[in-house]
């Protein structure tokens, strides 16, 4: 994992796009970005990386903003389930 420098560069850059776009409330915009940087962390990381929690979070934010209550519940839970390994 920890060798695909590439990967979580464009992670990075794509999950600090996806804030971006949430400030902006271009909610769908940052959701598809969430979730590609979600892909690439735990491709390059691991599913119990913090980036992929800190992702996780991100995406349930997203969708406490839109009042999609239970996908946030759903997220926050799965990012301290990975959390605590």
């Amino acid at each position: 994992h920890a060798g695909d420098f590439g990967g979580l560069r464009e992670a990075r850059r794509t999950a600090e796009l996806g804030v971006i776009h949430r400030k902006l409330e271009e909610r769908a915009e940052a959701e598809r970005l969430y979730g590609r940087a979600l892909e690439l962390f735990e491709r390059t990381l691991g599913p119990e990386h913090p980036l992929v929690a800190t992702t996780l979070n991100n995406l349930a934010v997203l969708h406490t903003d839109a009042g999609a209550y239970a996908q946030s519940i759903a997220l926050q839970e799965r990012s301290l389930l990975e959390r605590d390994g």
